[in-house]
């Protein structure tokens, strides 16, 4: 992977910005679904939908805008990355995350039946160079990639990719969640990288520490004893990811309430 684009620490612009866009601005209340100990999602690490994951081929982009997401939305507005555009991968739930993970039984993705999974393979892997070279094309000015809107890093050698993919394409930035814990084998290599606050910017779920997060269900909004509320859901139909930006901004510790 190869490319000249660079982007600063900050590409915040001087020029006003179009709001970010998003196919669907209503984002519903459905409750968390939690799952059994002995559900064979739980006991298998699966995903609960097993026949929404799939691999990577020609036929499909991998890397999906985030316009067609009802939190990210198209582009931050607003942060570090203001004006960079957003796209989003998700690998399977379960199976690319730690069993220590804090919301193995009720993940989010339990309650998200036509999300598309892929398998990480040798055919995602080479997918994804493919559209890593394109992007920078696209978007001269960078890009911004959300890890993982489902599933996690799912070995040592998958988070190399990642690196990898960062000091080889300038105009990439990364950014996201992993449940990892730091001193894991995973863990470190993320935190090695993310510590920098640079283009790789990975929080670790269930740490209320420096560039950590945690879901529990706060009893008000704003900055609270563990850390600051996620604004996205606090006004769940008026801001998004995109017009946010605090989770690529700031290193103080987010939380969330569970979804």
């Amino acid at each position: 992977m190869t490319s000249s684009m660079t982007v600063p620490k900050s590409t915040a612009a001087k020029a006003p910005l179009t709001r970010p866009r998003r196919r669907f601005t209503q984002r519903g209340t459905r409750p968390t679904v939690r799952l059994a100990d002995d559900h064979p999602a739980v006991v298998r690490a699966t995903p609960l939908f097993p026949t929404r994951v799939r691999s990577a081929s020609a036929a499909e982009w991998v890397l999906k805008r985030g316009m067609h997401s009802k939190k990210l939305a198209s582009h931050f507005s607003k942060g570090d990355w203001r004006g960079l555009p957003i796209y989003s991968l998700s690998l399977p739930e379960r199976s690319t995350c730690p069993r220590s993970c804090k919301v193995w039984n009720d993940c989010y993705g339990n309650g998200m039946p036509f999300a598309v999974r892929f398998r990480v393979n040798q055919a995602l892997y080479a997918k994804l160079i493919v559209e890593l070279e394109a992007l920078p094309v696209i978007y001269p000015k960078g890009f911004a990639v959300r890890l993982h809107s489902l599933g996690d890093f799912a070995n040592p050698k998958y988070v190399r990719f990642w690196l990898d993919a960062i000091r080889a394409i300038p105009s990439l930035c990364v950014f996201g969640f992993t449940a990892w814990p730091r001193d894991s084998e995973i863990g470190s290599l993320i935190e090695f990288e993310s510590s920098k606050w640079e283009r790789f910017r990975i929080r670790f779920s269930g740490d209320n520490g420096r560039r950590g997060a945690t879901v529990n269900d706060p009893d008000a909004w704003g900055k609270i004893e563990t850390g600051v509320v996620c604004p996205a859901q606090a006004h769940r139909s008026e801001i998004s990811c995109g017009s946010c930006g605090f989770c690529v901004t700031s290193q103080d510790p987010v939380v969330f309430a569970k979804h």
